[in-house]
């Protein structure tokens, strides 16, 4: 037991002598009802907490690793991805530690491996959303109203609609700033969830290196299917005539989808225009929804350019509106042109 829970407990009236000992489990729950009297009171919806809390038990301590007994395994998803924030508050504010908290059902309890701890790649870490790619400044029209929308639904309820999302156009069309608005905003409504946004052509990178460090690529597929909850991939076609890396992209894809795990991907093509793609992934990404991004018509190409100088700190009644619409004549194939045009008046 580690030294500053001892002494926690010790303050409370409770005496260990050594290690830590069998009988001292009935101890833990009387800490544990105490966090949950201060967890009742927190949430204050009574359903809920007599639903999900009522039953729960800490089971014992792996480390820092506080192991909470609940009644079913609906019940151990539930307050690990809506409240496990909320509990380590109340966990770490009554026992004054840095705890974590692990949600198992009761009856696998016994199979629950104690300290068994699987080294994690060192991969796929550093590739991060950008925070200024968001749902609020994307500008919207009716060539890309469709795409936006299913962002939207899919933020709202990852897993659950439209899965996998693929979105295509040509370059510079808004693609990947939807996909980061969409994992910002899932990070947003659920802190919990781990979201890996990564292009295609890094993907290669780690995985090859993945490869030349580990014997087999089974731990690699463990791996989204324990830490990845959300799967932001851009660039797809970067990944075809790539036999291994398609083959291990099949594996990750089948893994995360058959276990209700959002993917959603861009391409600069219709899946069944890239040449290359593994057939079996031609299949699977059709199997969801596809959507396209058009060029933006005049009205949404002078919406973005207002975007863009509202976003530099100038004010677009400042502009003339025969200037604004000379540009988006002019740059409308896409957003970088417009952006280009701009910075050069």
């Amino acid at each position: 037991m580690p030294i500053f829970l001892l002494s926690f407990f010790t303050k409370k009236g409770f005496n260990f002598t050594g290690k830590f000992m069998a009988d001292s489990v009935s101890q833990l729950n009387s800490i544990w009802e105490s966090v949950l009297e201060r967890i009742e009171k927190t949430i204050n919806e009574k359903r809920i907490y007599d639903t999900f809390f009522c039953d729960t038990k800490l089971a014992r301590l792996d480390g820092n690793v506080m192991v909470i007994s609940v009644s079913s395994e609906l019940a151990s998803q539930i307050l690990d991805k809506k409240y496990k924030n909320e509990i380590l508050k109340i966990v770490n504010e009554y026992t004054g530690t840095n705890f974590d908290v692990k949600f198992v059902y009761k009856n696998n309890l016994a199979k629950e491996p104690v300290e068994q701890k699987e080294e994690e790649p060192v991969f796929f870490k550093d590739y991060k959303l950008n925070p200024k790619f968001t749902f609020d400044n994307f500008v919207t029209g009716p060539s890309n109203k469709e795409a936006f929308q299913a962002g939207i639904m899919i933020a709202s309820t990852p897993g659950q609609l439209y899965n996998p999302l693929l979105i295509h156009s040509d370059s510079g069309l808004g693609k990947t700033h939807l996909l980061h608005a969409i994992g910002n905003e899932i990070k947003e409504k659920y802190p919990n969830y781990n979201v890996l946004y990564i292009s295609a052509s890094d993907f290669v990178d780690e995985y090859i290196g993945f490869v030349e460090s580990h014997e087999k690529g089974q731990s690699l597929t463990r791996y989204f299917k324990n830490k990845v909850d959300v799967f932001l991939i851009d660039d797809i076609q970067f990944i075809t005539g790539k036999r291994g890396t398609m083959e291990m992209f099949f594996l990750i894809f089948s893994t995360l989808a058959n276990n209700g795990k959002q993917i959603v991907i861009t391409s600069d093509q219709h899946p069944s225009n890239l040449n290359g793609l593994d057939d079996r992934l031609k299949t699977r990404f059709s199997q969801g929804l596809v959507l396209s991004i058009e060029k933006p018509d005049l009205e949404t190409s002078k919406d973005i350019l207002k975007a863009k100088i509202q976003a530099g700190g100038l004010d677009p009644n400042d502009f003339d509106e025969d200037v604004l619409t000379y540009i988006a004549k002019g740059f409308s194939s896409n957003v970088r042109e417009l952006e280009g045009a701009l910075n050069r008046l």
